[in-house]
């Protein structure tokens, strides 16, 4: 492995900011982030550590370089959560763990650790077992179809019933997806619009305004059921609540209102939904591309489960499944750009940066940096093995430091199950033709992708079958 060592020297004294090439008048950036993000985010370590783009007549500081990434996650307090990507993401998902400040954010924390206790996350799994296996159920295997909605309302569903026990179903559940969709892509658009023209009647203003009430509406009916029939139900909700109770964990600290969890849900529903998606689908794109990977994880899954779903103790098992994930969310990371708010004076390498800058990072940079990661432009899940595997903060998919993302390992553990189940059921093929680019939003997804999936003999009723009944040492309660 290449020895990683930070590339900017402490100064003395601050250095100009260089601005990267391209900006429009008026526009400034602006065409770039709407026409290919990705490719003009990547661009731009060669102009600098730290390098300004422009936005109308805002300016964004985007951190090129992955020492100074790291130092900016350990300093919560001063690089904290807002910018335009943050105030607009309040506007649709309210103040939870991913929007709050950094002043709220402890006590937040404290208050939902709870739902991601270990205890909790194997009754999760039974969950997700089931959803998987309906869902899985499904999908078509006589013609070439888009996953990318199916994976959406997978983990939609998902997300819901480890939420709220009842989950949702039907009409109700795909009117959901689509309101939570529209409002996550509002997210990024909108924050490329000066919010003087938010009342223009443009397609993305008026899904928004339609989307957001029906949500609130759905997340206050839910949380009014359960504060009239109090008792553990196995999902967050229920935890939620509880822990309102618990002076231990409260610490003194008042209890969360409606409104605040109504926020807390929304938070989770949108960071547990459209990222797991992307990244199951990257990862049955990969594998259509790579048959020789296909073949190393339907071996993996044959030997260690022969045919039933993955349950719980069986994640750990799972190397060449969990290694292909991280790969995925290495090379395709859901998240490819993040604002911060500076909020006092401080250095970034050569740099001052000014209170009330707005900062920005990329896991795309820090992913494909090449004294990071040997051949940061080869899908390599051996990389992952252990005594090869990158230092930590060459791994940031879910952030890093205080503001870490608390349902990281859910997502993972989600699509685990998923993508053994899949391998359990078919082997998969990329459309002849078919052209697979990322569409950018707030989440990267895979656009023109179509997949032929082709029945493995013997596999799929099994697999049917057996991911109905409860994962080994479920917690009572914990089944949708």
């Amino acid at each position: 492995m290449t020895k990683h060592t930070a590339r900017t020297p402490a100064a003395t004294s601050a250095e100009p900011i260089p601005e990267a090439p391209g900006a429009f008048p008026l526009i400034g950036h602006a065409l770039a982030m709407t026409r290919d993000p990705i490719r003009f985010v990547t661009s731009l370590p060669r102009h600098g550590a730290v390098v300004k783009m422009r936005f109308g007549p805002a300016e964004t500081l985007m951190i090129c370089d992955p020492e100074l990434t790291r130092r900016m996650f350990l300093d919560a307090r001063t690089f904290d959560k807002g910018g335009y990507l943050f105030d607009r993401a309040r506007e649709v998902i309210g103040e939870n763990l991913i929007t709050c400040p950094h002043s709220a954010h402890q006590r937040a924390r404290r208050l939902t650790q709870p739902a991601f206790h270990p205890t909790r996350l194997r009754g999760y799994t039974s969950i997700m077992s089931e959803v998987i296996a309906e869902s899985a159920h499904s999908w078509p295997t006589d013609r070439p179809f888009d996953p990318v909605g199916p994976l959406l309302r997978l983990t939609a569903q998902v997300t819901a019933r480890a939420m709220f026990s009842q989950g949702l179903s039907g009409a109700t559940l795909d009117r959901f997806v689509t309101d939570i969709v529209t409002t996550i892509d509002g997210i990024y658009l909108r924050s490329l619009v000066p919010r003087s023209l938010d009342w223009l009647p443009l397609p993305a203003h008026v899904r928004h305004w339609r989307a957001r009430p029906r949500l609130d509406a759905i997340y206050r009916d839910i949380i009014r059921t359960y504060r009239a029939e109090p008792g553990d139900r196995g999902d967050l909700l229920s935890m939620l609540l509880a822990t309102q109770e618990d002076r231990e964990i409260t610490e003194g600290a008042p209890p969360l209102s409606d409104a605040e969890i109504k926020d807390q849900l929304s938070g989770f529903f949108a960071a547990g939904t459209e990222t797991t998606a992307s990244t199951l689908a990257w990862a049955l794109h990969v594998l259509a591309e790579r048959q020789d990977l296909q073949e190393r994880l339907r071996t993996e899954v044959d030997t260690v489960l022969g045919g039933r779903p993955a349950g719980y103790d069986d994640i750990e098992r799972l190397e060449q499944t969990r290694r292909i994930l991280t790969e995925v969310l290495r090379v395709h990371s859901p998240i490819f750009f993040i604002t911060r708010s500076v909020m006092n004076d401080t250095r970034l390498g050569p740099h001052l940066i000014p209170a009330g800058s707005i900062v920005a990072y990329s896991p795309y940079l820090v992913h494909g940096d090449p004294q990071l990661h040997d051949r940061p432009d080869v899908f390599d899940p051996d990389r992952w093995a252990p005594g090869n595997a990158p230092p930590r903060h060459g791994f940031i998919p879910f952030a890093s430091g205080p503001r870490k993302c608390i349902g990281d390992v859910f997502g993972v553990n989600e699509a685990t199950l998923a993508l053994t189940s899949f391998a359990t059921r078919w082997s998969w093929t990329a459309e002849p033709g078919s052209r697979v680019r990322p569409g950018v939003g707030v989440v990267v997804r895979p656009q023109g992708l179509r997949l032929r999936l082709t029945p493995r003999t013997g596999r799929a009723e099994t697999g049917t079958e057996s991911a109905a009944r409860p994962a080994e040492g479920t917690p009572p309660g914990a089944r949708g």
